[in-house]
């Protein structure tokens, strides 16, 4: 499941985050500068608001204490799809 909230209900005790039970939580990730860089670009926002927007939300660091798995989608497109392979190849041999 893909729940852009899930930590915050989970932190906050109410909604999904803190209602339903998951195996792991994974946490994708990026430095502040690279969202900053990336919002700016997707939502055509200037940087003061592009690194609002960022500081509004619970900071990263937090999220991924709190995850069980977390994969860095700072670099290269490549170094993060060779991370989710590795987690799902970790997945399909416990099954």
């Amino acid at each position: 499941l893909d729940i852009p909230l899930l930590l915050e209900g989970r932190k906050a005790g109410r909604g999904s985050g803190a209602a339903l039970p998951f195996d792991e939580v994974v946490v994708v990730y990026a430095d502040e500068k690279t969202q900053v860089e990336r919002i700016m670009v997707r939502d055509g926002l200037s940087n003061d608001d592009a690194r609002a927007r960022v500081r509004a939300q619970m900071p990263i660091d937090e999220k991924r204490a709190m995850a069980d798995v977390a994969i860095d989608n700072s670099g290269a497109w490549e170094e993060t799809e060779r991370e989710v392979r590795e987690l799902y190849a970790r997945w399909t041999r416990q099954r």
